[in-house]
C-alpha cells in the first residue's frame, strides 16, 4: 500500500463509469487514483486512474 504522505487523494466516484449504477464500493482504507472499484449492479471493476489512461487512448487518431 503507497504511503498516504506521499500520495494524493481523490473523490469517491459517484457512478459506475459502464453501467451508470450507483452502489459502488471498495475495500481501501485510503482513497487514491488506484484505488480498486466494483460496481454492485453490473460487477464492473475500474480505477480512477486506468479511467483517465483509456481516456487519452480514445484521442489519438490513426497513425
Amino acid at each position: 500500500m503507497p504511503d498516504p504522505q506521499f500520495v494524493k487523494p481523490v473523490a469517491r466516484p459517484t457512478a459506475c463509469p459502464q453501467c451508470g449504477g450507483k452502489i459502488i464500493d471498495t475495500l481501501a482504507k485510503v482513497i487514491i487514483a488506484d484505488t480498486c472499484w466494483r460496481c454492485r449492479e453490473c460487477e464492473a471493476t475500474w480505477t480512477i486512474a486506468g479511467l483517465a489512461m483509456s481516456a487519452g487512448r480514445g484521442r489519438q487518431g490513426p497513425r
